[in-house]
């Protein structure tokens, strides 16, 4: 991989063409498990933090080598004094991993606030935090953190070598959202719901803009045909503000509210042939 001519290793690239998308898989994000909220900050640590990438590389690769270690355990095969090894690093890279992404949940949850303010017409309240598998919150340093999660899982040694799988750490971590006060997962309508996902997006945008400097492109993958209309308007008008944007939009219908954007170039796709030109 190159940029400018000079090659670079692919992690350096992350985050010099940040983007956001927006696609009918992510409004599942509020009611399904929490491998999509986990994603969902994964990829955007991806793309402004790269000592987080490091850690999270590190934590997966560890925690692959401890769950087949336990699992060998379990049978009663390998070595226990290994174990204090891998546990020590996974505590370690963990800590990091949880606690960047606490802090991306503490800097989103402000902007996804706002975002769901204007997307329902200022009637509906969001808030958002980051929910860790072994403590009620990740506060303090990396110390603490990293404290904490190894006594949990010094703790749990003896559950986890029975069911061969750790038990603990930020691959079992979530993001709560709550909606007006209630917990959005099993109260919020399924227009709700695509509310708040929407909203986390927004978010998204605006944080991404503020931290690399740079405004993300925007790609919109047949989401607006799930939305009425006036959510729908409410969405193009706020991504249109400031017009710094460069938005790609699929859709199967034509848009009418799409004025506040300036130059707008159509492309029809049919029989898989891609034309210039107006939807309609």
């Amino acid at each position: 991989m190159a940029v400018d001519g000079k090659p670079r290793p692919a992690r350096s690239v992350l985050g010099i063409c940040p983007v956001v998308l927006f696609w009918p898989e992510d409004l599942a994000l509020v009611r399904a498990g929490p491998d999509g909220r986990r994603r969902f900050l994964d990829v955007i640590l991806a793309q402004t933090d790269h000592h987080a990438v490091a850690h999270m590389s590190r934590y997966r690769r560890v925690l692959e080598q401890r769950n087949a270690l336990l699992h060998q355990l379990r049978m009663g095969g390998g070595g226990r004094d290994s174990l204090n090894s891998f546990t020590s690093e996974l505590a370690h890279h963990g800590a990091w991993l949880a606690l960047a992404r606490s802090r991306l949940v503490d800097a989103l949850a402000p902007l996804a606030a706002a975002a769901l303010h204007d997307l329902s017409g200022r009637r509906e309240r969001i808030a958002m935090r980051y929910a860790p598998s072994h403590v009620s919150a990740i506060t303090g340093d990396v110390e603490v953190a990293e404290e904490l999660l190894l006594g949990t899982l010094h703790d749990r040694t003896g559950e986890e070598i029975a069911r061969g799988i750790t038990l603990a750490g930020p691959h079992r971590d979530d993001v709560a959202f709550d909606l007006d006060g209630r917990a959005a997962r099993g109260t919020a309508s399924q227009g709700q719901q695509r509310s708040i996902v929407l909203a986390c997006k927004l978010a998204e945008v605006r944080y991404l803009q503020d931290k690399a400097g740079v405004a993300p492109v925007i790609l919109l993958d047949d989401v607006l045909s799930e939305l009425d209309p006036g959510r729908r308007a409410r969405l193009l008008a706020l991504l249109a503000v400031g017009g710094r944007h460069q938005v790609l939009v699929t859709t199967t219908e034509p848009l009418a509210d799409i004025a506040d954007f300036g130059d707008v170039l159509h492309h029809s796709v049919r029989g898989g042939v891609v034309t210039e030109g107006s939807l309609q």
